[in-house]
């Protein structure tokens, strides 16, 4: 309907019909063709992934789709298993397969079922494995270097990161695939992004997962070395336990009240957030834009007539315009987005849960 009225502003701007059956079809096609789990996509290159034109934040649904296939999968093929090492290397090898092939989305499926099956036996483990005997120090040292590596991987731009400093040395080190311009919407952007984009997110995993606690400082100084001395072994031993169930430090960043907030209305933030942009901030995007580029404009005639601090008063503005339209509509657009994702996920979000665990209840039998 927004797109008749007009008053919605997408990115791949849908054909506009002359008829609301005509424009109500044609979203009801595109639709289907985004849910179809039988729709054929390309083996590799996220490049060619068809994007719905009304939102098209859901191209990631079909690679997700073949992402849960690839698991299932692997599960049949190394589920019986004996060996983990054995399961380990023929998953870590397709993995690597994959993402030197260019199919990098399907190599963190594959990264995931790794860990999570280190997670499972991490928490199986009856007694002190080789990571949990190094000192704590050491240990801290090791996942928070490789956490800010794994943020400045996922820092990579779009754009320009051949020539970027802290990336024209990791942008010579991907494979062929990766070195081609990708032109989205007129936009170009690196592939290449996507090889250091993975990696980055396997490693910030791997970090997060494996961080050992931080014991507030009342708890340690000076009253427990002062106990430490005098306790036995046992207690000792109890206190080690106790330690390690504590929340590792860099989970703690994300286990606060307003990251768990976000974990529960995320797929309502997913499906919500293209089209409040596109309704209420596309235009004032554009505004903000174009109000710089008035600007600019002036600016360069001014200086070609001399008038260089009529010239600079015109930056100083348009500046000045840029900044007041862009700072409302982000600060509309934030409000926008969590208000419908948040309504979205406590009318909609929670009961399609409820409901498809009812389904599954009846028909597995499980009360």
């Amino acid at each position: 309907m927004l797109v008749r009225i007009p008053l919605f502003f997408p990115v791949n701007k849908p054909e506009r019909f002359d008829t609301w059956q005509e424009q109500l079809s044609d979203w009801w096609r595109q639709t289907l063709e985004t849910i179809d789990p039988f729709r054929a996509t390309r083996l590799f290159a996220r490049e060619d992934q068809w994007q719905n034109d009304y939102n098209g934040a859901l191209w990631t649904i079909p690679i997700e789709y073949k992402g849960s296939i690839q698991v299932f999968v692997l599960l049949l093929m190394f589920g019986m298993t004996k060996k983990s090492w054995i399961r380990w290397v023929g998953i870590l090898s397709v993995a690597w397969w994959q993402l030197v092939q260019g199919d990098a989305d399907m190599t963190l499926f594959c990264a995931g079922l790794v860990l999570a099956e280190a997670h499972i036996l991490r928490q199986r483990r009856t007694g002190r494995g080789p990571w949990e005997i190094t000192p704590k120090p050491a240990r801290h040292l090791v996942t928070v270097l490789v956490f800010l590596a794994a943020l400045h991987l996922l820092s990579y731009p779009d754009i320009g990161g051949q020539d970027s400093p802290g990336f024209a040395t990791l942008s010579r080190m991907v494979p062929e695939y990766y070195y081609v311009v990708l032109d989205f919407g007129g936009e170009d952007m690196e592939r290449m992004q996507h090889y250091w984009l993975s990696i980055g997110a396997i490693l910030f995993v791997w970090a997060v997962m494996y961080s050992p606690p931080v014991r507030p400082l009342f708890k340690i100084w000076p009253w427990r070395i002062l106990s430490d001395n005098d306790s036995s072994e046992g207690d000792r031993f109890a206190s080690d336990e106790a330690e390690e169930e504590e929340e590792p430090f860099l989970q703690k960043l994300f286990t606060n009240d307003f990251c768990q907030y976000l974990g529960k209305i995320s797929y309502s933030l997913y499906l919500w957030h293209t089209p409040i942009q596109n309704r209420i901030c596309w235009k004032g995007y554009i505004d903000a834009e174009g109000a710089w580029k008035a600007a600019l404009t002036t600016a360069v005639e001014l200086e070609k007539s001399g008038l260089h601090n009529e010239a600079a008063a015109a930056l100083g503005q348009g500046r000045r315009a840029f900044t007041w339209a862009y700072t409302w509509t982000l600060i509309f657009d934030g409000l926008g987005v969590f208000w419908i994702s948040d309504v979205f996920y406590r009318s909609v979000d929670v009961y399609s849960v409820r409901l498809a665990r009812r389904v599954w209840e009846w028909i597995s039998g499980v009360e």
